[in-house]
């Protein structure tokens, strides 16, 4: 049986509180076996890569993209520096490509950040992953880490979870080639695990004021060990390409 165990915090976690604090803090909740699943977010609190938006200056290609978007000029400066690609906008949103992801706005927020305040990505959210692991496992044998944030997918309504990166065990299994309930051989299926998992957390993190940004599964039926699998494609590669006519390169 899988179980779902939900980590809450009293108090939001402070920032630069450090990775290392961090796991020392959430391990007495883990056991051989487990997969800690953490919201992005307290990452980027424990890193401190929080930003006060009044030392952020605009340039002229951050207000002219705050023109056309309508969103903050001081956002569009940090989306410009935060973004691999900016790929276009909408009222409110710019759609970049981050870390090989689509993604609004490079994963900048300014929701459960202190008012005035903006929240990037982590810097590198696999280094950070494995550096959790490597705490975690001071305490634990076998544990997997996955890193989370919510997304919206397209033409669809609402958010759903996805892994920023993860550690630990095999995150992809390839089914291609095996026989679905017909005895026809799969042509295409991998089994993102890394991002069901990131899904399951999202039930019990929540997005407003649940004070839960660490979710462990217990009883999942992973590989572990050490793998460094990409979970992104390269846009040729990708199923919705057609719905972005020329603006994914690559």
């Amino acid at each position: 049986m899988i179980g779902l165990i939900p980590v809450r915090f009293e108090n939001p976690v402070p920032i630069g509180f450090g990775l290392k604090n961090f796991a020392e803090s959430v391990s007495k909740f883990v056991e051989s076996g487990d997969v800690v699943s953490i919201s992005s977010k307290v990452i980027s609190y424990c890193e401190g890569r929080v930003v006060n938006l009044s030392d952020v200056e605009p340039s002229e290609n951050a207000l002219e993209l705050s023109r056309i978007c309508k969103l903050d000029p001081k956002l569009c400066e940090l989306i410009i520096k935060e973004a691999d690609e900016i790929l276009g906008c909408v009222d409110g949103f710019v759609l970049t490509l981050k870390f090989g992801m689509l993604c609004p706005n490079a994963g900048i927020d300014t929701s459960n950040a202190p008012e005035g305040f903006a929240v990037l990505y982590p810097e590198n959210p696999k280094k950070s992953a494995d550096l959790l692991r490597k705490c975690l496992e001071r305490y634990v044998n076998d544990v997997g880490v996955v890193i989370t944030d919510s997304r919206i997918l397209p033409l669809r309504r609402g958010v759903c979870g996805i892994a920023l990166a993860y550690s630990g065990f095999k995150a992809l299994v390839d089914e291609r080639g095996k026989s679905d309930i017909f005895g026809k051989p799969l042509k295409s299926t991998f089994r993102n695990l890394a991002d069901m998992i990131a899904c399951a957390s999202q039930l019990l993190m929540g997005e407003s004021s649940e004070l839960t940004p660490v979710v462990i599964l217990r009883g999942l039926n992973v590989e572990f060990g050490e793998f460094d699998e990409d979970l992104s494609i390269e846009p040729m590669e990708c199923l919705y390409r057609p719905l972005f006519g020329g603006m994914l390169h690559g």
